[in-house]
């Protein structure tokens, strides 16, 4: 039997052996003066972005627009003419910026508070910051996900209770325009009081909408808009929680990305598991076992024969052909782990930016 002192000497080793293999792998890199340049780097085709914080989200808007989330604003770009956005305005909560979802070149939306006991889901024009719509949430309710369909048609968000989040949740779909709420959905939760759902897509044909969850619970499922109802809602395996989720443009199934390397490909009606993409690490677990990545991004070409994720560890894109199960190209876009990436509108480059980088790059891969 090994002493303890064995037993710290291995768990020494190994996180020393990590520690290399994952060099500068969290964090933004604040030190002044310092060699920001990295040569494995590929050169981009062109880059957007003007503000001093970093892109936290990006889309890709049905009017070929490019939509950008940073900490502190929203900004919207011509792709073809990136010398300055058409659209720049500051989000009245910086620390919300995860509950704002641009939702066209003409509305966007988040959770706003308008005083300490009430929170509500507002649309509001991007020319001109009026209000156009409101929905107030049930207190203790809170937003937890916000996304907007590609068409611009649609909104939803997931309601959560605070504290202990109860035992179910709410997912409302409202129309962007006219502002009528066209679902209303309360389910359970499959990890009552722990569970937080804060991944969310609308399909492209705007009839379902699939969400996930990492944060006190690994699950993924499906709510089906037109008959107002959840369709499936599953434990999730690994237990490496959704990170984020892109439909296939058919609509007929969906990726999920997570923090196990695996990148799962599920049936919209049923949550059949059709194909896993599996990316590992040069390392072993202080069990022995290969080590994994994390997936933080994920989108599918627009002619569906492609699905690309971004890596944390590596920070690199990853891009598959979704038949075959081939990796197709591999592309180091950043200093910093991927936590945005999305196809072009020709479906041959990525857009793409680390957690820490200031503007949004295009790579082309063909």
């Amino acid at each position: 039997m090994k002493s303890l002192l064995g037993y710290c000497v291995e768990t020494a080793v190994f996180l020393l052996m990590w520690s290399v293999v994952l060099a500068g792998a969290a964090g933004c890199d604040k030190a002044q003066g310092g060699n920001t340049a990295d040569e494995n780097i590929v050169p981009a085709t062109s880059s957007i972005g003007c503000s001093d914080a970093s892109v936290w989200r990006a889309k890709r808007l049905q009017s070929g627009k490019i939509a950008i989330v940073t900490s502190d604003e929203l900004q919207l770009w011509e792709a073809s003419n990136p010398k300055a956005p058409t659209v720049r305005m500051r989000l009245p909560d910086p620390g919300a910026v995860g509950k704002v979802s641009p939702i066209s070149d003409v509305l966007a939306a988040w959770e706003d508070y308008p005083n300490e006991r009430k929170r509500v889901v507002k649309i509001f024009e991007l020319a001109t910051g009026n209000t156009r719509h409101v929905f107030p949430l049930r207190k203790p309710w809170e937003v937890e996900a916000i996304a907007s369909s590609y068409r611009g048609n649609l909104l939803v968000w997931v309601e959560q209770q605070h504290p202990m989040r109860g035992n179910t949740f709410r997912m409302r779909v409202a129309d962007a325009r006219s502002g009528k709420i066209i679902a209303d959905v309360v389910a359970p939760l499959v990890y009552p009081r722990t569970q937080t759902i804060t991944a969310l897509t609308i399909a492209p044909d705007e009839q379902t909408v699939a969400f996930g969850s990492w944060d006190g619970g690994a699950a993924v499922g499906v709510v089906d808009v037109k008959n107002k109802k959840v369709l499936w809602h599953k434990k999730q395996e690994p237990l490496g929680g959704t990170w984020k989720i892109a439909y296939c443009p058919d609509s007929k199934s969906f990726f999920t990305t997570d923090d196990c390397g695996q990148l799962t490909r599920y049936e919209t009606s049923t949550g059949k598991v059709l194909s896993t993409f599996v990316v590992k690490l040069p390392a072993l677990t202080p069990w022995g076992e290969q080590a994994r990545e994390s997936l933080l991004a994920v989108d599918v070409s627009p002619d569906g024969k492609y699905v690309a994720a971004g890596t944390d560890y590596t920070r690199q894109v990853i891009i598959w052909e979704i038949a075959s199960g081939k990796r197709v190209k591999t592309l180091k876009v950043s200093k910093y782990p991927v936590g945005v990436l999305f196809f072009s509108e020709d479906g041959k480059g990525i857009w793409a930016a680390g957690t820490c980088d200031k503007k949004l790059r295009l790579f082309k891969f063909k």
